[in-house]
């Protein structure tokens, strides 16, 4: 299956532009407001596989070339649409400040959960690995109202969902840019998330590393022992 798939990749690149195109489209609503993303069906199929199964396959989507996804951020899926496009993950900074700090441009939690969803490990941990990358330029945590939309989506037992974890363990002991009272709020909000930072605390004992600075493939989804694509 692994030789196939690469066949297919590189006989994929060889085509013509038009040809990866295709001229068929299809259209994403998405959120519940609705929004929509027109995208080519042959692209997005030959990208993502589980549209590939939905356009391609026995639901009623491939007879419509229409799905909706009322449960999902609209803003993830205008970076998926990128990706599928451009081949690369948009730019994670929006905007860098004059004392050296950087705003988020999209919400890297919520992202890793629609690429978890629709079974892309690798581009998860493009998006992890990107946002540690964010952390380490920068110095900067995470707000708490981010980690609270990654916990929201991020099921528990992740690579991320234990990456949300040590972030929040490390920054009670190593900084004081975070108010005790907005990270209190955030993990009794996450009584799981909340367990596991204190599992954390207790067997470091305050000596607890910045996960930002950690390996590269610390938080990957794949296992330890197989080398990292």
């Amino acid at each position: 299956m692994g030789s196939q798939g690469r066949k297919r990749k590189s006989e994929d690149e060889l085509l013509p532009f038009q040809k990866k195109l295709g001229h068929e489209m299809v259209t994403l609503f998405v959120g519940e407001k609705e929004a929509r993303f027109t995208v080519h069906k042959e692209i997005l199929c030959n990208k993502i596989p589980y549209f590939e199964k939905m356009f391609k396959g026995s639901f009623q989507e491939a007879t419509t070339n229409e799905a909706r996804f009322p449960e999902d951020d609209p803003q993830s899926f205008d970076v998926l649409v990128g990706w599928v496009y451009e081949g690369e993950l948009r730019s994670l900074i929006k905007e860098e400040h004059a004392d050296g700090e950087g705003s988020l441009a999209w919400s890297p939690g919520r992202f890793y959960a629609l690429a978890d969803k629709l079974c892309l490990p690798q581009l998860m941990d493009e998006t992890i690995d990107m946002q540690r990358q964010w952390g380490r330029h920068y110095g900067y945590l995470i707000p708490p109202a981010e980690l609270q939309r990654g916990y929201e989506v991020a099921a528990p037992g992740t690579p991320y969902w234990h990456y949300l974890a040590l972030y929040c363990a490390y920054g009670i002991i190593h900084t004081h840019n975070w108010l005790l009272e907005d990270l209190s709020a955030f993990l009794a909000k996450a009584p799981d998330l909340n367990l596991e930072v204190m599992k954390i605390l207790r067997e470091n004992v305050g000596n607890i590393d910045d996960p930002d600075e950690d390996e590269n493939c610390a938080f990957h989804t794949h296992s330890k022992d197989v080398p990292c694509p």
